[in-house]
């Protein structure tokens, strides 16, 4: 089944004029925004983990069901998903598909990779459109009160370079592709060296933490993202 794990917001705010000397009126267009309106946690109450935007994306307005209003029939743009907030473009008013997708293919990132897509959304209104978003990552992580800080922790997937895990929410982490197997390493903070083989699965975090009264043993809780609502 297919998880939502951000929900993504199409802000079209309206505007027109036309001229008292013409008889045809002046096309209608719109100013299109998008605002991520929710985070998620891999579940609400087993996990305080929060999704890490950012990196390139391209979004894509495609003119599937023309109208006599529209002049072209797709806009793709590269956007900053670190600056979502921060764009705006105009469109004229007519039906289209929407999607928006991270560029970034490696197999490990420190952001969160996904796409989404939204068909018929109807540009001739004000209004909120919902995406359904679907992740293409797995997420490792390890609380940064386990870890001795000196130490970056690493993960090192199977046929590709080790890489050191990224901070943020209170954690270590490193999102990975799914159905990514490899080897996770880390230090504690009484200087022991944990190791631990995962197999990383798309739409899930891997939670590590210590096996308590035995000494370099990891435990590896799996929880599926999962949405958490109202979070801005």
């Amino acid at each position: 089944m297919k998880k939502q794990i951000l929900t993504f917001c199409v802000i079209a705010f309206a505007y027109f004029s036309c001229s008292k000397e013409h008889i045809s009126i002046q096309k209608s267009s719109y100013n299109i925004s998008i605002k991520a309106v929710g985070n998620d946690a891999a579940t609400d109450s087993s996990s305080s983990w929060a999704q890490v935007l950012g990196g390139n994306a391209t979004i894509t307005f495609d003119a599937k069901y023309p109208s006599d209003t529209m002049t072209v029939s797709s806009v793709t743009h590269t956007i900053d998903l670190g600056k979502l907030s921060t764009y705006q473009w105009k469109l004229f008013a007519g039906k289209y598909d929407i999607t928006l997708a991270t560029a970034d293919d490696a197999v490990v990132s420190p952001y969160v990779r996904f796409s989404a897509s939204k068909t018929g959304v109807d540009i001739n209104t004000d209004g909120v459109i919902g995406m359904d978003v679907d992740a293409s990552d797995g997420v490792i992580t390890i609380k940064r009160t386990l870890l001795d800080t000196t130490v970056s922790p690493t993960f090192k997937p199977t046929g590709a370079a080790v890489a050191n895990l990224s901070n943020a929410n209170g954690y270590a982490y490193l999102y990975v592709k799914g159905s990514t197997s490899g080897q996770l390493v880390f230090t504690s903070t009484e200087g022991d060296v944990y190791k631990a083989d995962i197999t990383v699965v798309a739409k899930s975090q891997f939670d590590a933490s210590l096996k308590t009264n035995s000494k370099g043993q990891v435990v590896i809780q799996s929880y599926p993202f999962h949405p958490k609502t109202n979070v801005q």
